[in-house]
């Protein structure tokens, strides 16, 4: 990849740019584990506290989509778990990067007009803290939104999507985020 970026005549991006790059995705994204398994106990804590009531735990997924976990079936119903817990913590991670991006890209302008006084000057962080992270939920609650209307459309317009041997095996996705990052 690096000589490939090198070719586009005169491009800063190298080998060693390209390993940072990596570098700092994989830090950024290296407690994603760690937190899929604990939202996996959060829901199976959720579902066991439910399960008193003889109600299934009732679990609103970051798609709006309702599923409803029954601690009595656990653990056949793992894998439907492990889906909704690999939602929930990447819809989380992904919020919480937006706001890193967001932090990024507006602090220097916005804190320069932050109060001098100390106890002021907490509260207007905090306050702008959550202005951020409300932005990127909503920019993302929106987007969620949709991306499950396109996909309803375009299966309502064209059926449900069934390959067959004749197709093309899917190669490189023309839409890509890849594409805003050039």
């Amino acid at each position: 990849m690096g000589a490939c970026a090198s070719g586009m005549g005169g491009s800063p991006i190298d080998a060693e740019t390209l390993q940072r790059m990596a570098q700092i995705c994989s830090d950024k994204l290296s407690g994603l584990p760690d937190a899929v398994q604990w939202e996996k106990y959060n829901i199976i804590w959720e579902m066991w506290r439910k399960s008193f009531s003889d109600k299934p735990y009732e679990l609103e997924l970051p798609t709006k989509k309702t599923v409803s976990l029954d601690y009595k079936k656990y653990p056949e119903n793992e894998a439907e778990i492990n889906n909704a817990a690999i939602q929930v913590a990447c819809s989380n991670a992904l919020k919480e990067a937006l706001g890193d991006i967001l932090h990024e890209a507006m602090d220097a302008s916005v804190t320069p007009k932050f109060p001098a006084n100390a106890l002021a000057r907490k509260a207007a962080q905090k306050a702008y803290d959550k202005s951020i992270e409300s932005t990127a939920e909503k920019a993302i609650d929106k987007m969620t939104d949709k991306i499950v209307a396109h996909l309803e459309k375009v299966s309502k317009e064209k059926g449900p999507l069934r390959p067959t041997e004749n197709d093309a095996q899917p190669t490189e996705n023309p839409h890509a985020l890849k594409k805003a990052v050039k």
